[in-house]
Formats: structure tokens, C-alpha cells, sequence
């Protein structure tokens, strides 16, 4: 049923007593706001409440989060820590295959191929209740829940779950609880999302070099500094785009928007939307992913919502604007540019 502006009133005094209530504990905190965000969120399209309430309230209550919540929740939490040795040998091999072969050295940080995802299909299957429950991501922006893989417009996620079923099908002996597939990819997600910290051993320098030389006749680039800024990584975006753009050219998709010689203007087609047509055709012919793994590894990291969406977070001001989340988004950046360049050569 839906609410009116008295019961919207009444719900979110509740909230309010809910979050100065003796009983309210700081660890649940992010909870009850990625709840109440649920809440206002199936309140947007009630057509019984006054919008203009409703957009009143999301801005208050983010606000509360960010500036007052926020980082009362993190000095609460218990920091884990590990430690990894690596081997000299690998950071070799990893900065020696980056400007020779970096589509294979994608593998490194996201591998796509079967034996590697039914790998961590059975670990995932191990460890069943970590993805029973919802866990709740926790930014400064605001809490939400992350319990399932968001497929609505997303092609190549929805061609990933499809993918994964399979597996499970075909490797069924080796499992033993019967998870949803949704949430076995969203374990996998997981996977990649760690291993591609790794990401930091690659030496950004030498890279950047790199690229450099190999567009500075057609673009005019920041000067390299250790101390990398936000204007170093965005200034990459759009010369990527534009690769994207030949690449799919190469492959027969018009990297423009229907009707896009009209009076409006020219509009092009977004560069995930190419990468989309490029891996399901790709897919279709080879009926694997690792056929397609740099531009998966480019869609992954750079647009995709479900993982690390470089592109848009960074542009949007939502994340990697500062220390290793920018020194990731830098070197990730670069890679798929280094990708590019050796699908271009192809």
C-alpha cells in the first residue's frame, strides 16, 4: 500500500527516534541507513507523497551520513590487515609482460578462463553463508547493500552469470551447496575485485612513459609526477574512448548514436556500449571468455557498476580521488590504454 505525506512523516520520525534510542548500537548503524535509503528510495515514484519531501529528506539524511555518521562507523570497526611477499621474479615478469603482451597479463588480475572460475566456484561453494546475507558496503557517500549482481543494462554481466551457469552444470559433482548463480558470480566479483590490487606492482612511471610516446601527436598530456593527481588519470578517459571507438570501427560497429548526423549534433555510441557488442560477438564465435579477456578487463574496471567502474566513479566524484584508490585507478587506466594500442596493432 501506498504511504501519504503523514504516514512518509510518521516513518521517518521513527528513524530518527531509532537512530538516538539507547538500544541503537554504532555497528548497526550503517544497516539502519542503507535500510532507511531502501525505504526512501520505493518512496521516489508514490505518487501519494509530495516529492518535494522526499528529495528534503535525501538530502538531510546523506548529509548526517557523510558528516556525522560516517566516520563515527569506521573508527568503531576493527581494521584486519595481511601481509603478502612477492616474489622480485613476479614484479618482474608483471612490468616486462605490461608493455609487451597486455591482454595476457590481464589473466594476472581477473582471470577469465574455466578451470580459474570453477576454481573459485568451489571456494565459494566452501564458504556458503558469506554470500547468503547481504553485506553492506560502506562509503562516505552513503551505506547499501550489495547481495546480488545488478544485471538492468548490463549486457556483459548478464553474459557472465549465463556463463557461470554453465559451469555450475557442467562441474556439478564438485559442489555440494546449491547456491544461486547471481551470488556465485557475485563471489567471483569479489575475487577479481582483490586481485587486481595487485595492480599497484606494475611501475606507473614506465607506463605512463609509454603512452606518452606513443599519442603525444595527437594529444597533449600532463607532465609525470610520483605524486599522481586527479587531472593525471581523467585527462587518460577520453583518449581511451576514442580507441575504443577504432577498435569497434575495426570490428564493423558504427561508433556513433542513430540519427547522429542530424541537426542535434553528433552523439556517439558510449564506450561500453561498443565494448558490449565487441564481447557478446566475440563470445558468440568462440563461446569462452578469456577470447575477449582485455576488453572484459576494460569493461570490468573502467564501466561496470558491479566492480570498479574507474570511469564513471572518478568522473562522478564518487570514489579514487585520493591515495590507493587513485594510484589503482592511474595504473588501471593505463593498462586498458596499453590494451587498446595492442588490439589496434592486431
Amino acid at each position: 500500500m501506498d504511504l501519504n505525506d503523514e504516514q512518509f512523516i510518521n516513518t521517518k520520525n521513527k528513524f530518527y527516534d531509532l537512530l538516538i534510542s539507547e538500544n541503537s548500537k554504532v555497528e548497526q548503524l550503517s544497516a539502519i541507513f542503507a535500510d532507511y535509503g531502501e525505504f526512501l528510495n520505493n518512496c521516489v515514484n508514490n505518487k501519494h507523497i509530495d516529492k518535494r519531501i522526499i528529495e528534503k529528506e535525501i538530502i538531510r539524511v546523506q548529509k548526517i551520513w557523510e558528516d556525522k555518521i560516517y566516520d563515527l562507523v569506521m573508527n568503531q570497526m576493527t581494521p584486519v590487515k595481511s601481509e603478502m611477499k612477492v616474489d622480485n621474479k613476479l614484479v618482474f615478469r608483471l612490468n616486462k609482460e605490461v608493455l609487451k603482451n597486455p591482454i595476457a597479463l590481464t589473466q594476472e588480475f581477473l582471470p577469465l578462463n574455466e578451470l580459474n572460475i570453477v576454481k573459485i566456484m568451489e571456494t565459494t561453494d566452501q564458504n556458503p553463508l558469506q554470500w547468503l546475507f547481504p553485506n553492506v558496503l560502506i562509503n562516505n557517500i552513503f551505506p547499501q547493500y550489495k547481495e546480488k549482481i545488478i544485471t538492468h543494462r548490463h549486457t556483459v554481466d548478464k553474459l557472465i552469470i549465463s556463463y557461470v551457469n554453465e559451469l555450475k552444470e557442467k562441474y556439478k559433482g564438485l559442489f555440494i551447496n546449491n547456491l544461486e548463480v547471481n551470488k556465485i558470480v557475485l563471489s567471483l566479483f569479489d575475487f577479481y575485485y582483490q586481485s587486481i590490487q595487485l595492480i599497484l606492482l606494475l611501475d606507473k612511471k614506465a607506463m605512463y612513459e609509454d603512452i606518452i610516446s606513443k599519442v603525444k601527436k595527437s594529444y597533449s598530456l600532463c607532465v609525470y609526477s610520483s605524486e599522481i593527481s586527479l587531472g593525471m588519470v581523467t585527462q587518460l578517459f577520453p583518449i581511451l574512448e576514442d580507441k575504443i571507438r577504432s577498435i569497434a570501427e575495426k570490428f564493423g560497429f558504427s561508433p556513433f548514436k542513430n540519427n547522429s548526423f542530424s541537426k542535434n549534433g553528433v552523439k556517439y555510441n558510449d564506450p561500453s556500449t561498443l565494448l558490449s557488442r565487441i564481447i557478446m560477438l566475440m563470445f558468440e564465435k568462440y563461446h569462452n571468455l578469456t577470447s575477449s579477456e582485455g576488453f572484459i578487463f576494460i569493461y570490468l574496471t573502467m564501466y561496470d557498476s558491479n566492480l570498479l567502474n574507474i570511469r564513471n566513479n572518478l568522473i562522478h566524484g564518487r570514489n579514487y580521488l585520493k591515495g590507493a584508490g587513485l594510484e589503482v585507478a592511474f595504473r588501471c587506466t593505463m593498462l586498458c590504454l596499453e590494451i587498446c594500442n595492442k588490439y589496434l596493432e592486431i
